[in-house]
C-alpha cells in the first residue's frame, strides 16, 4: 500500500488492473496469486471441518466418500460459495476478524504460552525485553488494527445508506421513470 498512500481501494489488485494508472500483467499475476492460493488453501480448511463432522457418527452421510457424503461435500462448498457471494462487507469483516486472531494465533497466544510453560529454565533479560517489545508491537497492533477495521466497517454502512436516502429521495423526485431508467441514470 505505499504506492496508494492514505487513499489504498478496499482492492488493491482489481485497482491495479483497472484504476486511473494500470498495470494489467501485475494484476493479472495477482489474481493468478490468490487463485493458486484459495486452490490450496480451501481443502486444508475444508478437510478439518468435514473431518470434525464424520467423526461425529457412522451412518452413511457421515462414511467418507459415500455417494451421499460426496454429495454433502459438494453441497457444502456450493453453500459456503452462494454465501461468500451474498454476505455483504465481506472485505470488511474478513479485515475485522483478521485483526483479532492474526494478532492473538501469530502474537500474544505464543507468548502466554512460553511465559507459563511449566519447567521452563530462567530466561536472561533480553530475551524477557525482547518478548515484552513483541507484547507490547503485538497489543498495539491488535487495538489499532481492530479499530481500523471497524472504522472501515461503519463507513462502509454509512456510505451504503446515504445511497440508499438519495436513491429514494430520486425515486419521490422522478415519479413517472421506470426502474430501470432510475438505475441507469443512478449508475451513470
Amino acid at each position: 500500500y505505499y504506492g496508494f498512500g492514505g487513499s489504498a481501494p478496499d482492492n488493491a489488485v482489481v485497482d491495479i488492473s483497472e484504476g486511473d494508472i494500470r498495470f494489467p500483467v501485475i494484476g493479472f499475476v495477482s489474481s493468478v496469486a490468490v487463485v493458486i492460493n484459495l486452490v490450496f488453501s480451501t481443502p486444508l480448511y475444508s478437510f478439518c471441518l468435514i473431518s470434525v463432522f464424520e467423526s461425529t457418527g457412522s451412518d452413511t452421510l457421515r462414511t467418507p466418500m459415500t455417494p451421499l457424503n460426496i454429495f454433502f461435500r459438494a453441497s457444502l462448498m456450493l453453500l459456503l460459495s452462494v454465501v461468500g457471494e451474498q454476505v455483504p462487507y465481506v472485505i470488511e469483516l474478513i479485515g475485522l476478524v483478521s485483526s483479532v486472531f492474526v494478532c492473538c494465533n501469530n502474537v500474544l497466544f505464543p507468548i502466554v504460552f512460553v511465559m507459563l510453560a511449566p519447567g521452563r529454565p530462567p530466561m536472561p533479560m533480553s530475551k524477557k525485553c525482547s518478548i515484552g517489545a513483541t507484547l507490547l508491537i503485538g497489543t498495539y497492533v491488535l487495538v489499532f488494527g481492530f479499530a481500523g477495521s471497524i472504522s472501515t466497517l461503519i463507513e462502509k454502512l454509512a456510505e451504503d445508506r446515504s445511497n440508499q436516502v438519495s436513491a429514494s429521495r430520486e425515486e419521490t423526485v422522478l415519479p413517472g421513470i421506470s426502474t430501470a431508467a432510475r438505475m441507469v441514470k443512478f449508475m451513470g
